[in-house]
C-alpha cells in the first residue's frame, strides 16, 4: 500500500507543477454526496429522495465528508429522470473496506435499471478486472462487455485505498447493420484513477431519460466506501478528470 500512495503522490506533484488545480465548471446533473443521507441533487437545487431503501445504513469518512457503507445487507434504489441519453459522464469514489481485487469474487458497485429492464452495471469480476456491462434483466445470453480493466492493473486496489471511477459514453452515428440499417452505437470509455483503461464502441444505446440506481444488495459482497457519486451531460475531457481526480487525492494525502 506505502508503494502505491508513493506513485500516486508522484503522480500528484508533476500534474499540479504543470497543470495547476481547478474543477471544470460543468456542473453534475445528478448528485450524491452521501453526507449521511443517500437524498440526491438534481440540476442544481431540486432533491430527490429514494424510492425503496433496505437493511441499516452506515456512514464512514468520505473523500469530501462522508461515504456510504455499501454491503450486501443494504440497498438503496434511487429515480433518475433526466440521464443524458446521447453522451455524458458519470464518476464516482470507491475504496474496498475489507476486500481486495483478488479476493475472487463479483461486486456489483453501481447498477442502473432502466424502464424496458435494460441493465448497466459497473462491476468488479472475480477474476479480477473492473467492468461496465449491460445486458436484458432475465433474458439469458444478452450480457455484452462494455469497457474493461483488466485485472492485472487492480493490483492497488486493496482495503483502505480511494480509487477514481469514471465512464464517459457518445452516440456515434452512420453505423449500419448487416442489412444496411441504422443502428445505435455507442463508444463506452472507462477511466480508472486518472487513465484511460478502456475505449470501444458497441452495438447498444440507453433506452431512456429514465431509470432506477441501483446500490448495495446481495450483489454486493464486502463492504465498499462509496462517494461523490455525480452524472454529467457532457464527456468529461482528460484534462477534467485529472483535475477532479488530483484535487481530492491532494487533500488525501494532507
Amino acid at each position: 500500500m506505502k508503494r502505491y500512495y508513493l506513485v500516486w503522490g508522484i503522480t500528484i506533484f508533476v500534474f499540479s507543477m504543470l497543470r495547476g488545480v481547478a474543477y471544470s465548471s460543468e456542473e453534475p446533473v445528478f448528485y450524491l454526496k452521501f453526507d449521511q443521507n443517500c437524498i440526491a441533487v438534481v440540476e442544481g437545487d431540486k432533491e430527490i429522495k429514494p424510492i425503496d431503501t433496505q437493511g441499516q445504513f452506515y456512514y464512514t469518512k468520505g473523500v469530501k465528508g462522508k461515504a456510504l457503507v455499501v454491503d450486501p445487507s443494504m440497498e438503496v434504489k434511487i429515480p433518475i429522470t433526466n440521464f443524458p441519453v446521447e453522451e455524458g459522464s458519470f464518476a464516482v469514489w470507491l475504496k474496498p473496506i475489507d476486500w481486495a481485487a483478488n479476493d475472487g469474487k463479483y461486486h456489483e458497485l453501481i447498477y442502473w435499471r432502466f424502464p424496458d429492464n435494460t441493465c448497466v452495471g459497473l462491476t468488479k469480476h472475480a477474476r479480477p478486472g473492473l467492468g461496465l456491462a449491460w445486458h436484458r434483466d432475465e433474458v439469458p445470453g444478452t450480457w455484452k462487455q462494455l469497457a474493461r480493466l483488466p485485472g492485472g492493473k487492480m493490483g492497488g486496489w486493496q482495503p483502505g485505498t480511494w480509487h477514481y471511477v469514471v465512464g464517459t459514453w457518445r452516440l456515434e452515428k452512420g453505423y449500419k447493420d448487416a442489412k444496411g440499417e441504422p443502428v445505435g452505437v455507442t463508444r463506452m470509455t472507462l477511466w480508472v484513477d486518472g487513465e484511460v483503461a478502456d475505449s470501444r464502441p458497441g452495438v447498444f444505446q440507453f433506452p431512456s431519460n429514465d431509470l432506477t440506481l441501483e446500490i448495495g444488495g446481495v450483489g454486493s459482497p464486502g463492504k465498499t466506501a462509496m462517494d461523490e457519486y455525480q452524472i454529467f451531460s457532457k464527456v468529461l475531457t482528460r484534462k477534467e478528470i485529472m483535475e477532479r481526480y488530483v484535487s481530492i487525492m491532494k487533500k488525501i494525502y494532507e
